[in-house]
């Protein structure tokens, strides 16, 4: 009968971690006691079977790191990094801004555009969303 040397392990040093071959310490907290479950060494193992030789299992843009790279040199100030970061028009519109004023306008029709919520949410638009905006409004229309 053969069995696995993780398992084998397990059962000649119950009380050793199979990894780091150190003496486990019982947990201290729920959130430990998750960590030592085997549902979470089944994920982990998962990941690190389908990340497929890549760092990340989901790969960013190359332009977004060299921009955050960017960030990090020491002649940017971090009020700089920050303000870049955070400025409306780095990053782009929530869908559930464009739903919020498809919403509007689906209750109230056009007039729903005058509207002082609703303008401000429009302001916050980056081209791509007024775009998206514009072409709901255009087919609302053509149904009449």
């Amino acid at each position: 009968m053969s069995q696995s040397f993780e398992k084998l392990w397990n059962e000649h040093f119950p009380h050793h971690d199979f990894v780091t071959l150190q003496l486990k310490r019982p947990a201290q907290n729920k959130a430990e006691l998750y960590w030592e479950g085997e549902s979470w060494k089944k994920a982990a193992r998962w990941y690190h079977e389908n990340r497929q030789g890549h760092t990340l299992l989901v790969e960013l843009d190359p332009r977004e790191i060299q921009r955050l790279r960017r960030l990090l040199w020491n002649d940017v100030s971090l009020d700089a990094a920050w303000r870049e970061l955070n400025e409306p028009e780095s990053r782009p519109t929530p869908q559930v801004v464009v739903e919020a004023v498809w919403h509007s306008v689906r209750e109230r029709r056009l007039a729903a555009l005058n509207e002082p919520a609703t303008r401000k949410r429009l302001a916050r638009c980056d081209a791509a969303a007024l775009t998206q905006i514009d072409e709901r409004i255009t087919r609302l229309k053509a149904r009449g």
